[in-house]
């Protein structure tokens, strides 16, 4: 075959494929039409005025998500995080930090061994090595993105504790500011005992202004070990509703 042969014969091929697709790419495009054609338009009706079926009250949606601790840290109003310790590792536990002022001195680690209850079998040991009065020893969480506080407000705090003696002394608590090292709310659980026990305390601030760096200290001004668990802290307003949901 010469190359105009084939040249021409090259041609007529090419046009009849592309011919054959432009017959396919019509053919879909009418299918398509017809078939969108053939489908009935939807109405959406509202009638207010008559309700199918009753909704409960407390239904507020269908789904929500954990973004940004919006549950904890958010609408619970807890202010304590990793307040049993879950979130520990190789790095150490997550969010609890040592305190230490000038001579005194302290140490923290997970105690896989000690805690309050079945549920709750571990727990945070705390060894007080040296302190005082003045310069006193603990551990401080730094809460979601910090403690954030508001004006003359009043916070209920709640956790378990036991000593390994009876004299190691009161427990301080207090939220302190970050930048400033101020105390804005202070409270203190006078003694503990050698048995796990549920404490109790409550910090109030005074007309003091409401950033959110700050962070809730737990100190000792005696040496000795410590136990923590199940650390709680919720503004006061908000306790009735916490103790409804049944999350302690």
């Amino acid at each position: 075959m010469s190359m105009n042969a084939r040249v021409l014969h090259y041609g007529t091929h090419m046009a009849r494929r592309v011919a054959a697709m432009i017959s396919l790419g019509l053919a879909v495009c009418l299918l398509a039409g017809a078939c969108a054609a053939q489908q009935p338009t939807a109405t959406p009706k509202i009638q207010l005025d008559r309700p199918l079926h009753a909704v409960s009250p407390t239904l507020y949606g269908l789904m929500t998500e954990e973004i940004n601790y919006s549950y904890d840290g958010g609408l619970y109003a807890e202010m304590v995080r990793n307040r049993t310790f879950q979130d520990h590792g190789h790095w150490g536990v997550s969010n609890w930090n040592i305190v230490h002022r000038r001579n005194s001195a302290a140490a923290m680690s997970l105690d896989q061994k000690e805690g309050p209850s079945t549920a709750l079998p571990h727990s945070l040991r705390i060894e007080v090595t040296q302190a005082n009065t003045a310069d006193q020893a603990g551990v401080e969480n730094e809460g979601y993105w910090g403690i954030a506080v508001h004006p003359t407000t009043t916070y209920h705090g709640s956790l378990y504790a036991r000593a390994c003696t009876a004299d190691i002394g009161p427990m301080s608590i207090s939220i302190v500011n970050d930048e400033t090292g101020k105390a804005l709310a202070t409270g203190t659980v006078p003694s503990l005992s050698t048995e796990w026990k549920r404490y109790e305390f409550t910090l109030s601030t005074g007309n003091v202004e409401a950033p959110r760096d700050n962070h809730l200290q737990f100190t000792f001004g005696h040496a000795g070990t410590v136990w923590i668990d199940l650390v709680s802290l919720f503004p006061l307003r908000t306790r009735t509703a916490r103790m409804v949901t049944g999350r302690t």
